[in-house]
């Protein structure tokens, strides 16, 4: 069950029943979205191109901001995402290497090119067929704005951001 979502959905490509919102010139064909991975060792790179992106802050969970919805505390932010991804692809005896640099601070211009960086190095020494940029995604400034899917009894975020690049780092979708 989805709930309703107010504001219109921008999607330019349908997969089955997954919305994709392609921004690139590359056009997808319905044979290149098949699910059809090799993985060919068992190495994951996980890494944050934000780092500092954050949740909202609560009593439960309050934290010192460095920047609107940003703080350099990682039990905060999206790189927190990163270690439950990491813990949960080792129990499948996945090698997974996450990299928790800062790459938007102090300065958000530029962490683009600072996490490409950080990821060619990785992929010196540690060869892999899935790399993973986790985005926390701000749903704005509207209260009436909520992304989410309900399984069982439970709202659960929905909304997920894939930047895909092929093996020689050029954008392919987004």
């Amino acid at each position: 069950m989805i709930t309703n979502n107010p504001i219109k959905e921008n999607y330019n490509k349908m997969y089955q029943k997954v919305k994709i919102k392609n921004e690139t010139d590359y056009e997808l064909t319905d044979e290149m979205l098949q699910p059809d991975v090799t993985i060919e060792n068992r190495n994951i790179v996980l890494f944050h191109t934000h780092s500092c992106e954050s949740y909202t802050s609560s009593e439960a969970y309050p934290y010192t901001p460095t920047g609107n919805y940003r703080t350099t505390d990682m039990n905060f932010t999206v790189t927190r995402v990163g270690t439950e991804l990491e813990n949960q692809l080792k129990q499948y005896n996945y090698n997974v290497v996450h990299d928790t640099s800062y790459h938007d601070y102090p300065s958000y211009n530029g962490s683009y090119t600072r996490s490409l960086a950080t990821v060619e190095n990785i992929l010196k020494s540690t060869p892999s067929d899935i790399i993973i940029d986790v985005h926390r995604d701000a749903i704005g400034s509207r209260s009436d704005y909520a992304p989410t899917v309900k399984i069982g009894e439970t709202d659960v975020a929905a909304q997920l951001m894939f930047v895909i690049r092929n093996r020689q780092w050029r954008f392919i979708t987004s």
